[in-house]
């Protein structure tokens, strides 16, 4: 069942078990992913910062952090999971749609994470950081990583080059259980708004912005052809 998975990332589990608890969600009503989602947050982080550590030998800490952000961010976590096609995976429950899994970032981001837990307890950490770091090595451009990283502050360069309304922000709405909030944000710059959803408020603002950031330059550019 999970045989192309496996070759997705490299690693055959002794125990499936593990497997099975870190694709199942917890609408499914059975042991799902989120004990293992608590321990992968704390692998990928170690595993990510000693990447950059030694990747970036010239970086001060401000920059490390920086780009630790970006790579441990629901967003990125997201990517990984695509990457690796966790959403033909996932088991929901009635209430969520399996077609449309794939958009729910913050499901993919977390199932990564419980992933990540399920091949360190069954194999150890440098499997783990075989997986990671093939993916660094492959999905990460530090180029890009200002925008990345810091899009309303980006934002606010554009705009107040350009002469343009300051950045609003307003929370839309709070759902979910205390311990799993989904906050849906929007960014207005004049007449422009974009809304986004995060478990993170701050991710959402970041979200909101990189977007709205996108519709600027693009109306920008299209003025000036």
């Amino acid at each position: 069942m999970y045989r192309e998975l496996e070759k997705a990332i490299e690693y055959s589990f002794k125990d499936p078990t593990l497997l099975e608890e870190a694709l199942t969600h917890p609408s499914y009503g059975k042991t799902d992913y989120q004990r293992l989602e608590f321990l992968g947050d704390s692998v990928i982080g170690f595993i990510v910062s000693e990447w950059l550590f030694k990747e970036f030998p010239l970086s001060d800490e401000g920059k490390l952090s920086k780009l630790k952000h970006y790579l441990v961010s629901k967003k990125n976590l997201a990517c990984w999971s695509s990457v690796l096609n966790l959403h033909n995976y996932i088991k929901v429950g009635r209430s969520l749609s399996k077609e449309n899994i794939s958009e729910h970032l913050h499901i993919l981001a977390d199932t990564f994470e419980a992933l990540t837990a399920a091949i360190y307890l069954d194999g150890g950490i440098e499997n783990v950081r075989k997986l990671i770091n093939k993916l660094l090595e492959t999905h990460f451009e530090v180029e890009k990583i200002d925008l990345l990283v810091d899009p309303k502050n980006e934002l606010i360069k554009f705009v107040s080059k350009n002469n343009l309304s300051c950045p609003e922000y307003n929370v839309v709405s709070i759902s979910g259980p205390n311990h799993k909030k989904v906050y849906e944000v929007e960014c207005r710059v004049g007449e422009v708004a974009v809304t986004k959803e995060s478990s993170s408020k701050k991710e959402a603002e970041n979200e909101a912005a990189r977007e709205i950031l996108t519709i600027l330059k693009a109306c920008q550019t299209t003025k000036n052809l």
